[in-house]
């Protein structure tokens, strides 16, 4: 049986979408490029807003269209953070869909291959592994590895805990089992570690952060990055534990606002003060660190005024990059009674407003890289790569010309040229 897998939204979800990949290979089936060659097609969803649902649905819908149009005789499974939310009433809508699969039933989704249903696992969310079967979807020379599902935090505006429910560490061991296994991997040349909010790895079943960094620092890869970390667990045990273990310093930090009330309307836990000492520490302790964050502008409290505080805040320069994103009010969210009262347009100006402000800064750190060399990890052969600043998918790339840099490889670049977030280099080979 051959099957297709397509996949929507986060890299977590990427992860999950390897793991099951790997499953129906161990028991028999075999995955093609081609969805329309496909027995079985898999939808990874996304659900996490409501562009995001919209963006899964009209996938489905345009995947069972084209079946129809098609003639195929596929079956059609949707998976993911979706049908944890809308699973019963999508099930009325698209009848065209065999298999709605929510991430609890990837235990056993193996079944698909011999053309069996999935058992749904009532009173239980997300997906923490065994991951013992991955295989790359992606590019093999950068992989994420995914040490928890759900969260804890109490963000008024997000709806994981609904969808993924409460945090979920995966133990030591069971991380360490993976990384043992992707290191006999030489291909792979930058290892990401992911999760809902990275900082509180373990806090549920006695594990640290720090010890997982310690773990990690063991293994070569010649890079090693964290995402999705929280300003809480910025502290200088942690910073230590980034320099002593060859993690890359990257500090990838979604703070969300920079007002107070905002940010107290958001339930985010800390302040504008707190954020700030603790962006002065990274730079304190690490001489040229790169600063990542996301801000939601149009949140219910937040007025002219808070939206110049935010303004105020990002014209300080602290972040290398930076998303910008309009408020999307969830019914499931906590903050879904505080209304919608900031009107669409208003949150589109404030976006454009950021991202401009932002564009004229990062301009300024990428002409500061111009001369400098870099090691650069080719993603497209003879085109583009990145250098250890950019993360992939979400940062700039290097744009070259060379054949001779091939996808996977780690090449010498001199920066020649800069854009408001993109590099030229040449390739010093």
């Amino acid at each position: 049986m051959k099957y297709h897998i397509v996949t929507l939204g986060c890299d977590k979800n990427l992860v999950d979408s390897e793991e099951i990949a790997g499953r129906l290979d161990k028991a028999g089936a075999r995955l093609t490029t081609q969805w329309d060659e496909a027995d079985l097609l898999l939808i990874n969803t996304c659900a996490f807003i409501d562009a995001a649902k919209e963006e899964s649905i009209e996938t489905i819908l345009e995947y069972a269209q084209l079946k129809k149009e098609r003639g195929l005789k596929m079956r059609i499974a949707v998976i993911g953070c979706l049908p944890e939310l809308h699973k019963e009433e999508l099930a009325r809508e698209i009848p065209e869909v065999e298999e709605w699969i929510t991430p609890a039933g990837y235990g056993e989704i193996e079944k698909l291959a011999k053309q069996k249903s999935v058992p749904e696992e009532k009173g239980i969310k997300g997906f923490i592994g065994p991951f013992t079967h991955r295989i790359p979807l992606d590019k093999a020379h950068f992989r994420y590895l995914k040490i928890s599902d759900g969260c804890d935090l109490p963000c008024s505006y997000c709806t994981i805990p609904r969808i993924r429910g409460p945090l979920k560490s995966r133990t030591l061991p069971d991380i360490k089992e993976e990384l043992d296994r992707l290191s006999r991997d030489k291909r792979i040349k930058e290892m990401i570690l992911v999760s809902q909010s990275t900082s509180f790895y373990g806090k549920d079943n006695g594990a640290s952060l720090k010890e997982l960094l310690s773990l990690l620092g063991r293994y070569d890869f010649p890079w090693k990055r964290l995402l999705y970390l929280d300003i809480r667990g910025i502290d200088e045990e942690f910073l230590k534990a980034v320099a002593d273990n060859g993690i890359l310093p990257y500090f990838d930090i979604p703070l969300q606002h920079a007002n107070d009330e905002v940010l107290r309307a958001m339930k985010r836990g800390y302040t504008q003060n707190e954020a700030l000492s603790k962006l002065d520490m990274i730079k304190k302790i690490f001489s040229d660190p790169v600063l990542r964050t996301t801000f939601i502008v149009g949140f219910p409290a937040e007025g002219e005024a808070q939206f110049k505080d935010l303004r105020d805040f990002v014209a300080r320069g602290y972040f290398d990059k930076m998303g910008v994103f309009a408020y999307s009010r969830q019914k499931l969210s906590s903050g879904a009674s505080l209304g919608d009262p900031v009107k669409g347009h208003v949150k589109e100006e404030r976006v454009e407003e950021i991202m401009t402000l932002q564009r004229e800064i990062s301009a300024g750190k990428m002409a500061d890289l111009v001369g400098q060399e870099f090691d650069c990890l080719v993603d497209y052969t003879g085109e583009e790569g990145r250098i250890w600043r950019d993360a992939p998918d979400v940062d700039g790339v290097v744009f070259f010309n060379n054949n001779r840099a091939l996808e996977g490889e780690l090449v010498p670049v001199r920066i020649t040229g800069s854009y408001e977030y993109d590099l030229e280099g040449e390739i010093t080979l």
